[in-house]
């Protein structure tokens, strides 16, 4: 199991954090150490939440500190977890998942794409999760999903992309940003890059790149010219 050692001889599971933010420091008289002790005025800490939707507060030293009084030190996260009692049992740990492109999808000419963004951290990026993942119960994320064009031409490709990110970016601002129209896009050969890249595939050697040594013939049965026998 991971994990790291505090003042308290308490732990913290680091395989149970989902995710940490970024680096704030304390005001005097904010924190307490688990034995009480007052938390220095400018002491640098980070917020580190777990799977089951809590929230601890870590110092560069790794010791665990406790807000002085909770009730006037509602986090944005504290805060949506008190009003949605009961619905954080429910929510599910996802990752991202980036769609492999077969030759099936192709022949199809159009998937769909699945985005997802943590709604308690106004700094949480978008990232993309599989279809399953997307069809859960995500309480604490808000969600997008569109047609992703991948055959065609590539100005109509283009087009029908862009198309598709401006009418999601009205509900999920930032996805225009975040991905090319052109992601997955092949440019069709031509018929003699196509004739070369089969030459490619088999391996083929001209002779003018042959660097073989020259193995000297056999003279023909017989004898030839200038036999003495």
């Amino acid at each position: 199991m991971l994990t790291t050692r505090y003042r308290g001889e308490d732990k913290v599971n680091l395989g149970n954090i989902e995710r940490t933010s970024r680096e704030f420091v304390a005001d005097s008289h904010e924190f307490l150490y688990g034995d009480g002790f007052p938390v220095r005025g400018g002491t640098r800490y980070m917020i580190f939440y777990t799977k089951s939707k809590q929230e601890k507060f870590i110092t560069r030293k790794w010791e665990e500190i406790f807000v002085k009084n909770p009730n006037k030190h509602y986090t944005f996260f504290q805060s949506y977890v008190i009003a949605k009692r009961g619905l954080d049992k429910r929510e599910h740990y996802i990752k991202p998942s980036r769609p492999v492109i077969t030759k099936a999808m192709r022949k199809k000419g159009i998937i769909k794409r699945y985005f997802v963004s943590y709604i308690l951290d106004k700094e949480s990026s978008i990232f993309e999760v599989s279809k399953q993942d997307y069809g859960k119960s995500l309480v604490f994320y808000k969600k997008v999903f569109f047609d992703w064009k991948l055959e065609g031409s590539k100005e109509n490709i283009l087009l029908y992309n862009i198309e598709a990110l401006k009418r999601a970016e009205n509900s999920f601002p930032g996805i225009q940003n975040f991905l090319d129209p052109l992601e997955f896009y092949e440019e069709e050969l031509t018929l003699l890059e196509k004739l070369q890249k089969k030459i490619s595939n088999l391996k083929f050697t001209p002779e003018s790149t042959d660097t073989s040594p020259d193995i000297p013939l056999l003279p023909p049965p017989g004898g030839g010219a200038g036999s003495q026998y």
